[in-house]
């Protein structure tokens, strides 16, 4: 390049031409400035021995407050003297600076915003991981953490609103998985290694644990927490339990409860009187259940039911006196009544009168009890004997 002497007057004067070298450099501990513009060459380097600096210059030009002197203008190319002139390494790559310039962008779930001097590289609300994600603990305030094919682990998971993991897992060896207000999703299941296999419960506590039952038990709540146990049959009913089964089935129960009970012998002067007489069966035919006491005559109901009761019995008549005859059917809840009125005219010619108990539904409770009285008045109390044998006798069962 050829060169011409500097100031004024002598710009057109001719020194020759340069011969091609190499820049050259300055070495201070300062930056340069406008004026550091005498003995250098466009193209020229300055290190600030300082902060180790690097400038290159890329202008010499005069102005008009300058009155004819060059003012230099200086680039810098590196600070520190670290920095790599021409390109940027990257974990994963090469950054080449085009024109001077490196794109600083967002990738997944980072975004990026410059204003003037300043750039601002943010993490992105919700966050989508592909991979897998370690973290002493992870909170989302308000957007989501999602890990579609990945693994989430922290000691402590807290999210307002969702806890996704479509395939992978999320994990807490240490704290809590916590959605305040959102759902803790997994895309085939939740697996609790520590569990049994059985059916999960939450304790008062809200601990969550798992339990199996035997053979036909099912959980039945009512108490503080359900738990198992089996279904109990009922009269008529058959119940037989096995792994993960149960049979119900109806049968022929040998308790369901019924008797027929005879007066075995002919009881002499009980009534006539007016004299209330409890009259002992104190013989059974059958007696299903066990039930009826012989010695007392009194039927003791087994469960809660509807139950039909029938009597007859035959009465010696001996005198036309006699004016009424109740025969009484006495329950725990109240008292039924069978009335023939001139017993003592309504006798056959073997002075013997029969009264009549029909069937009569009654509703009892258990432990109710029920037993048959007989009461003749008119007369004396030394008439009226009550005809024992096949001529007398007392029965009742549940019908449901």
């Amino acid at each position: 390049m050829s060169n011409a002497y500097g100031g004024p007057g002598v710009s057109l004067n001719y020194r020759g031409t340069n011969a091609v070298q190499s820049p050259n450099w300055t070495y201070i501990d300062r930056d340069p400035t406008l004026y550091d513009s005498q003995n250098v060459s466009l193209g020229d380097l300055w290190l600030n021995t300082s902060t180790e600096s690097v400038f290159v210059l890329v202008s010499l030009t005069g102005n008009a407050g300058s009155k004819g002197a060059r003012l230099a203008t200086w680039v810098e190319i590196t600070t520190g003297g670290s920095g790599d002139l021409t390109e940027i390494t990257s974990d994963s790559g090469t950054v080449i600076p085009s024109a001077g310039n490196v794109n600083i962008l967002g990738g997944g779930n980072i975004n990026t915003s410059g204003t003037s001097d300043t750039l601002t590289i943010n993490l992105d609300n919700t966050v989508t991981i592909s991979g897998s994600m370690t973290a002493a603990s992870l909170t989302a305030e308000s957007g989501n953490i999602s890990a579609p094919s990945g693994t989430v682990s922290a000691e402590a998971v807290t999210a307002t609103n969702n806890i996704i993991s479509t395939a992978g897992s999320i994990i807490s060896s240490v704290g809590n998985i916590t959605a305040t207000d959102g759902v803790l999703a997994a895309g085939t299941g939740i697996t609790v290694a520590s569990f049994d296999a059985g059916v999960v419960q939450s304790g008062a506590t809200g601990d969550f644990s798992s339990t199996n039952g035997t053979n036909g038990q099912i959980l039945i709540g009512g108490g503080t927490a359900p738990t198992w146990a089996n279904i109990t049959p009922g009269d008529g009913i058959s119940i037989t339990n096995g792994s993960n089964s149960i049979s119900i089935a109806q049968g022929v129960s040998t308790t369901f409860p019924a008797f027929l009970a005879q007066l075995t012998s002919t009881q002499t002067d009980v009534t006539g009187d007016g004299t209330n007489y409890q009259v002992i069966f104190a013989t059974t035919m059958f007696d299903q259940g066990s039930n009826f006491n012989t010695s007392t005559g009194v039927f003791t109901a087994p469960i809660t039911g509807l139950y039909v009761f029938c009597s007859f019995i035959t009465m010696g008549v001996t005198d036309a006196s006699f004016t009424s005859m109740n025969y009484s059917l006495v329950t725990t809840a109240r008292t039924y009544v069978s009335s023939i009125q001139n017993v003592g005219a309504m006798r056959s010619s073997a002075n013997v009168c029969t009264v009549n108990f029909p069937g009569l539904l009654v509703k009892m409770t258990a432990g109710d009890t029920a037993y048959m009285t007989i009461n003749i008045g008119g007369g004396t109390k030394t008439l009226s004997p009550v005809v024992g044998g096949s001529s007398a006798f007392f029965s009742g069962y549940l019908i449901r």
